[in-house]
Parts: structure tokens; C-alpha cells; sequence
């Protein structure tokens, strides 16, 4: 059985890796804060917290509808409701911050064509490097894979509606979307689906689908370490390895785990607002303290998470669900 617990505080913990690399990301920033590669390296380690992110969500997505079968628009509710209310607001507030308050941010930048293209997840299709709310190209890669993985179920419901159908032919969907020159970080939702469906299969197939993730393992170090490669396919297949490890794992204590893994969202999409207005305050007042950085940030992070989630994100995935009973 699935530890949706582990799970979900392994998502959490995702969240929690992309912001220390956001702090350290601007370390330099605070007043009297010398360059440091130490920081860099740590940004660039928490920054694989996204390939877990996409890992999880490819397994998530596949064994969800393995175990709860949806149809093409139940899937597209409660997909649109989890994910675009709190982004749109975010981008909202973030769009209004440059119009109204361009002092406080770095690179004041005033474009409705971006707005369009950050709330419709077409900032790429439109040339722009990144959406409004940076993190939000995240979104996009996400969104185009439950786009992919909707019309999968599209076509399975007329003729069978087998879930592992639909996974598979997602994978197939994915596959080509790559070869066609969709991000390659896509292939990090193939390795999760492939845990799904693999999850409930005989002994073999288990182990014969970890074998192959740890050999895909051995083939990204080999690129880091000669070709001195991104190295993407490794981060990918370690992720993947990880999420075995953790659905494999006693169960931690699950009210605390689903609650923290509940927040996640709002920790990935509302701490880089956070982080920016803290600079400015710190710099203000010239303190230059890294660990008293560190700890307001976490709390601030972590209260403005709950409230939004409480307050917001809770009742909008509550009025999705009753959308479709």
C-alpha cells in the first residue's frame, strides 16, 4: 500500500530544499555579504528539489487514477483547482508589485503580455524566458503534462478504460513531446509513472524497473563525471530511487505528514515574494546575520503557508471535490 505520509512529507521537504537554494541564491545581496561558491553549490543542490517535485508528481498522477479512475473533465477540475487559484493570485500580487511598488523590486518590469502569458502558462510559447513569478516555469512543464496525461484518459474512455493504458500511453505522449523538443526535465514524470505502474506488479517487474532506474543512475554520473554533463538524468533517477525508498519506508506520523505536505504549494510559490521583501528590510536596517535570515524566513515561509492553505487553498480543493461527487 502507498505511504501517502512519506509521501507527502517528502514533498514538503522538496519545498523546503527550493527555498534554501533561493536564500543562498541571494546570500550576496545582504549588506557586507561577500561572494561565497559555498552558497552557490547549495543553491544548485536545493534546486533538484524541483526534479523530486516532478517525480512525485508523475508517480502521484499515474497511481491516483490507477487506484481512482477519473474522467477527462473530474480530472481537469480538480487539477485546475489545485493548481491555478493560488498561482493566479500570486502572479496577480507579483504583477501589481512591479506596477505599484518598483522600488522594492530588483528589475521592475510593467509587460501585460507577459501577465497573459504567465496566468495561461505560455510564457515559453511567447518567447519569454520566465513567467512573472519566476518558479512558475515549473507550472507551465507541469500543466503540459497534465495536459498530456487528460488526453490520454480522453481517448481510453471510448474504447477500455484501463488505467495502466492511460499510464502507459502518457509515457508514449511524453516520450515524443521530448524527441520533439519538449524539456527534457519531462522525462523525470516518465520515471515516476513507471514507479506506479510498477508499484502493484509482481516482485520482478519491480525490482527489474529499479535495476533499470539505478543503471540510468550509473549513466548520468558517468555523464557528470567524463562529459561533465548536466547532470539531469542522474538528479532524475536518484529522485526516483528516493521516492522508492520513501513509499518503502515505515510510515511516519500522518496528521503532521499530510498537513506539511498540504502547505508545500504555498511554501513553493509565495517564499520567493518573502525572501525579496526580507532583503530589503535586512538591508535597510544594514543587519547582514545569515541565521537570523534563515530562521525569519522559514517562520514567515511556513505562517503565511498555513494561513494561505487554511484560509484559501483548503476550501477551493474542498469546493473542486464537490464539484465532481
Amino acid at each position: 500500500m502507498t505511504k501517502v505520509a512519506n509521501i507527502q512529507l517528502l514533498r514538503f521537504l522538496a519545498a523546503l530544499m527550493v527555498v534554501i537554494s533561493h536564500i543562498c541564491s541571494n546570500i550576496t545581496t545582504l549588506s557586507t555579504q561577500p561572494e561565497s561558491g559555498i552558497w552557490r553549490e547549495v543553491s544548485v543542490l536545493g534546486s533538484y528539489g524541483v526534479d523530486i517535485f516532478f517525480t512525485i508528481s508523475g508517480f502521484v498522477i499515474a497511481q491516483s487514477f490507477i487506484r481512482n479512475q477519473r474522467t477527462p473533465i473530474e480530472f481537469a477540475i480538480l487539477r485546475f483547482f489545485r493548481i491555478f487559484p493560488l498561482y493566479a493570485i500570486a502572479t496577480g500580487t507579483f504583477y501589481l508589485s512591479h506596477a505599484f511598488f518598483p522600488d522594492l523590486m530588483q528589475n521592475s518590469v510593467v509587460d501585460n503580455k507577459l501577465l497573459f502569458s504567465s496566468l495561461t502558462f505560455t510564457s515559453d510559447i511567447f518567447g519569454y524566458s520566465f513567467p512573472y513569478l519566476p518558479q512558475g516555469w515549473t507550472l507551465e512543464v507541469e500543466v503540459f503534462f497534465y495536459l498530456l496525461f487528460g488526453i490520454a484518459i480522453f481517448v481510453f474512455q471510448f474504447s477500455n478504460k484501463n488505467p495502466y493504458r492511460v499510464a502507459n500511453f502518457t509515457v508514449g505522449l511524453l516520450v515524443i513531446c521530448i524527441l520533439l523538443g519538449a524539456p527534457f526535465v519531462m522525462f523525470e514524470f516518465i520515471l515516476g509513472i513507471g514507479l506506479a505502474i510498477t508499484l502493484d506488479k509482481s516482485r520482478f517487474q519491480k525490482l527489474l524497473y529499479l535495476f533499470l532506474v539505478f543503471v540510468l543512475a550509473l549513466f548520468g554520473l558517468f555523464k557528470v563525471l567524463v562529459w561533465f554533463q548536466n547532470p539531469q538524468i542522474l538528479v532524475g533517477a536518484l529522485s526516483t530511487l528516493l521516492l522508492y525508498l520513501v513509499i518503502n519506508s515505515p510510515e511516519v506520523k500522518a496528521k503532521l505528514s499530510y498537513f506539511l505536505g498540504d502547505i508545500s504549494y504555498s511554501v513553493y510559490l509565495l517564499h520567493g515574494m518573502t525572501i525579496a521583501a526580507l532583503l530589503k528590510v535586512f538591508n535597510f536596517f544594514g543587519s547582514s546575520s545569515i541565521p537570523y535570515f534563515f530562521c525569519i524566513v522559514f517562520f514567515l515561509v511556513i505562517l503565511i503557508s498555513i494561513a494561505t492553505y487554511v484560509f484559501f487553498e483548503k476550501p477551493i480543493n474542498n469546493f473542486a471535490r464537490n464539484l465532481i461527487i
